[in-house]
């Protein structure tokens, strides 16, 4: 999680959002809609590539419209069986996971744990 940036937050910026959804999604196999967070009061900023485990990994970056650190949004193809959300914090981390159709998902950042819930919640609809 890139927090302490703000020039290199993201590798393709969000006005490249068609380009986003592509690339990530054929680098990670699954299509998939940039989730609108605005109504969380969360602007998209664009995305980088990851690898977790040695697989690629999508980190969709949001920020706070008022300000604060960064929220991530990521996703990985595991096979893993379904799971609801869970919450869970680790160092300065709050995060929520679940997991569905075989993908990993986690909403990750520094805000209060219920922030990162409800972009978690919302995310989990969307994508």
């Amino acid at each position: 999680m890139y927090s302490a940036e703000e020039r290199h937050l993201v590798e393709v910026s969000a006005a490249e959002a068609d380009h986003i959804q592509t690339w990530i999604g054929n680098r990670t196999g699954r299509a998939f809609s940039i989730p609108d967070l605005s109504g969380q009061g969360l602007e998209f900023r664009g995305a980088r590539l990851l690898a977790v485990n040695g697989k690629p990994t999508a980190q969709l970056m949001y920020v706070p419209t008022d300000g604060g650190d960064p929220i991530g949004l990521c996703f990985l193809q595991t096979g893993a069986e379904a799971a609801d959300l869970t919450d869970r914090a680790r160092d300065e981390f709050n995060m929520t996971t679940w997991r569905r159709d075989g993908y990993s998902y986690i909403a990750i950042g520094t805000a209060p744990p219920g922030v990162i819930r409800q972009v978690a919640e919302t995310a989990s609809v969307a994508l």
